[in-house]
């Protein structure tokens, strides 16, 4: 896998909170701190809150503050799929604040500020996110999951949403050990010369202590180096004992 520093080229690389559901900011900015990635995608909802109190977020927005502590580095805000369209606009409201995105897991016409509908490995999920994009003059965001990674869609899923993709969900990498996956999509978005965002995620719940090892581990990393391989054999050892 590729490096996982803040940048890859002109790529952001950032982490997703999936890996540490149930942390608060300050647990989720050591993480970021430590693998010295580039900021947060927040999901907020289904299970994970990290502190923030949603019902409390239209009062502060009345009065001109934010729910989202804008020191915490979040560039994208992903609420669940469940989200009503009411609770959409406050986290919209919330992004907007703190110069952040929204993730829409459906193309909701209403939703206002910089929003990117989440699109699959797939041709026609590619089409139908790049069709509404257009319409709206926003974003698309790719999630990428070793579950429906296709290598032979890769270039055409890239060549339909490019124009319009702003953030990459990368699901797998970093401790898994399916992160093959990973760098060839990171690959083939660096010869495309993608700018954007790319968020580091697991595949699985059943990763969760493999990330949390390897993102709270105090030890530098980079691929092929003693700390990074010396993760790599707790990775594995734990599989061995679960």
């Amino acid at each position: 896998m590729a490096r996982a520093d803040q940048s890859i080229g002109c790529m952001t690389i950032l982490l997703s909170s999936d890996a540490l559901p149930r942390a608060g900011f300050d647990e989720l900015r050591e993480a970021v701190q430590r693998r010295a990635l580039g900021g947060l995608e927040l999901t907020v909802g289904a299970g994970q809150a990290h502190g923030v109190n949603p019902s409390l977020c239209p009062i502060l927005q009345n009065e001109h503050l934010s729910c989202v502590p804008g020191e915490a580095g979040v560039r994208w805000i992903q609420p669940s799929a469940e989200c009503s369209l009411p609770m959409l606009v406050v986290w919209a409201g919330a992004a907007s604040q703190i110069g952040a995105g929204l993730l829409l897991r459906r193309p909701e016409p209403d939703v206002p500020g910089t929003t990117a509908y989440i699109h699959g490995t797939d041709s026609d999920e590619a089409r139908e996110a790049a069709r509404w994009a257009a319409s709206r003059a926003t974003f698309t965001s790719w999630e990428v999951a070793p579950s429906n990674y296709d290598p032979d869609l890769l270039d055409e899923v890239l060549a339909i949403t490019f124009p319009y993709l702003a953030h990459v969900r990368l699901l797998g990498g970093g401790p898994e050990p399916e992160e093959g996956v990973a760098g060839e999509v990171m690959m083939r978005l660096a010869l495309k010369g993608y700018t954007g965002t790319i968020a580091l995620a697991p595949s699985s719940p059943k990763y969760e202590e493999d990330w949390a090892r390897w993102l709270l581990k105090k030890r530098g990393w980079g691929c092929g180096t003693a700390a990074d391989k010396a993760a790599r054999r707790e990775s594995i050892q734990v599989k061995e004992e679960a």
